[in-house]
Parts: C-alpha cells; structure tokens; sequence
C-alpha cells in the first residue's frame, strides 16, 4: 500500500462493530447486558468514536441510498484502509466481556497496533471477575449459538468483497482474524459446523490467543481452517484464567490448548509458547498492558495482526515440543531491566 497518499486531513479515531447482541442495548451500552436480538443471526453494524468527554459513542449502520447499512460500513472501511494505508484486524472476544469492556479493548488494539478493528462480539454477559459455573457455561452456550452470526457476518464481507473486486473502492491491505479465550471455542464450533465453507479463506493470518478450548483433539479442526499465511496459537501455562477454566466441572472441560505446550500436533499451525516471559506473567490477554513491556511480544503480535510472519530475531524454536519461545538473550536483559517498552514503535493511547 506504499503508493497510495496519506490524507492531508486525518480521519477520525474509529472502530467497527458487527454483533447480534439487542441492537437497543447496544446503542445504550447497557451494562452486563447478554440478550441477543429477535433471533441469533440479527446482526447489527456500528461505527464507534468517542466524544470528547471520552465516552464511547456507537452510531448504528442503517440502509441508505439503496445500500445495506452493512455494505456502507464495508465501504466505510475500505475507505479508511486506503486513506490511511492500514491493515484490518478482525477480533473476537471471549467470555465475560460486556460491549463496554469489549470497545474498550478494540480501542488500544487500534492504536497500539496502528490498524483498523471490527469487531465481532457475541452476547457474553461480563461483569469483571472470576464467575462461577452457571455464568461460564451459560457465555458458553451462548457462543456457540452465535455461529450462525459469524458464518453471515463473514460470508457478508465476502460479497462485498466480490461486488466491488477490480474497483477503486476495495483496499488491497491485509486482513487478520484475532480470537481471545472463548472467542476460540466459537471459531471451533463454526469450524466443525455444516455452516463451514472455508470463509476463513479471505485471512492472511489466524492468531488464537489464551484458546480457551480443550486441548485434546485440537488438531483435527484446526487444521481445517482456511487461510492465506499462517495460524498461530499462543500458550502461556501460567495463564490464571485458563486454569480456572480447566477446573470447571463437566466432562468437556479437559486441558485448554491455551494452557499446555504439549502433544503440539496440528500440521499448519505455528505454537508460540509465551510462557515465563518477561512481564507476561499470570496473563491471560498479554497482547495488551504490561506483557508488551516485553518487546520480543509487542513485535511479535505486531507482525501477525498486520497478516504477516513473526519476525525471526524475537524468536527461537524448542527441542523439547513443536512451538517457537521468544529468544532467551533477551529475557536475561529484561530482568534486569524496567526501561524497554512497546510505546517506541507504537501508537499507544
């Protein structure tokens, strides 16, 4: 995209939200809301900027001009590829995330990332915390009810795509589908369902973080995953969430991928083991906050949202499982040292 001229006047600060959550709840961004719309596959479409107050502000896509409010949106961020010659990261959230909390994320990855968000996001209930049981399976039902939204959504962007192939209205940048914890488990159960017909296809990369799904198996549907460049699977056994998510009862609840660097099986995906990095700790979101003090991280999932390979100086590959740790020479420096930081090459606000 090195040919097309940055704009002489900056673009608002944005984010884009596709959701089946209750499109009223959504306009309000009624707290621990969980209510889908008057069926499951509702998807409602939003551009989300904020005031000056520094409140959130979410202006719903309506029809217009005889187009779809979801294809203005499309064209909407088309546009802001282009003009600010940026990639597109798609994220989906994971379990015990209401919209505000999920905005709120979708907003550093924008800027930390220096790339254009949409999200979709699911009607997890959230609320903070560690919740019990009945709260995690109930998100867990509700997440795989939500195929069929993903299954539209994406095959949605596909036809656009389609629609306005060969025109100066669709942006060459690349596309990357980011999935955090539960939003993992949806991925598995769109992938394993008849709804599949590799829509994945249109990603450079896959990037599953904290994959808060069982371990056991894991290959047999990943490995389905269409895509153009890479799958990548993040590990960290220390991950506090995950454990509490493996101790759950029930006779599905086995080892989560996130959480065992071990039997690595998958024939395409890369395993990244983050495990007793510097700053990542306990960590269950370590794309974001002081895990990426860490530089080895920050540069790492810089390169993969942006659909490309994870560079090779942050990078070695172990002996002992099928996976790549970040490079040793520079843990010993980080533990010595508070000074480095992903806020030298970054846009962080």
């Amino acid at each position: 995209m090195d040919d097309i001229p940055l704009p002489s006047k900056p673009l608002e600060p944005a984010i884009f939200l596709i959701t089946n959550r209750d499109p009223k709840e959504v306009a309000s961004l009624v707290p621990n809301q969980e209510k889908f719309g008057k069926e499951v596959t509702q998807l409602v479409g939003a551009k989300v900027t904020k005031s000056k107050d520094g409140k959130f502000e979410v202006n719903l896509y309506k029809e217009a001009d005889g187009k779809y409010g979801s294809e203005i949106m499309f064209l909407e961020t088309q546009k802001r590829m282009r003009e600010y010659r940026r990639d597109v990261l798609v994220f989906v959230h994971g379990f015990n995330n209401d919209l505000q909390y999920v905005l709120e994320r979708a907003w550093k990855l924008h800027f930390t990332y220096d790339i254009e968000v949409v999200v979709f996001s699911w009607p997890a209930k959230g609320g903070g915390g560690m919740r019990g049981t009945i709260a995690y399976k109930e998100d867990k039902r509700h997440a795989e009810i939500s195929v069929p939204a993903l299954d539209l959504a994406l095959e949605t962007f596909i036809s656009y795509l389609g629609k306005y192939d060969g025109t100066d209205m669709i942006c060459n940048g690349r596309m990357t589908l980011m999935l955090h914890s539960m939003g993992n488990y949806l991925l598995q159960k769109y992938a394993t369902s008849s709804n599949y017909q590799k829509e994945t296809r249109v990603f450079d990369n896959i990037v599953m973080v904290a994959a808060d799904v069982n371990h056991e198996g894991h290959e047999i549907w990943i490995d389905k995953l269409a895509h153009r460049r890479g799958i990548y699977i993040f590990i960290n056994e220390n991950d506090k969430a995950l454990l509490a998510s493996q101790m759950k009862v029930g006779d599905e609840q086995l080892r989560r991928l996130g959480h065992y660097a071990h039997n690595l099986a998958s024939k395409y995906a890369v395993y990244i083991d983050v495990t007793d990095a510097p700053f990542v700790g306990d960590a269950h979101a370590y794309f974001e906050g002081d895990a990426l003090k860490n530089p080895h991280i920050g540069k790492i999932f810089f390169e993969l949202v942006h659909g490309r390979r994870p560079p090779t100086a942050c990078i070695s590959h172990s002996l002992n499982n099928n996976c790549l740790l970040l490079k040793e020479d520079e843990h010993e420096h980080l533990k010595t040292s508070q000074k480095a930081t992903f806020e030298t090459w970054s846009n962080v606000k």
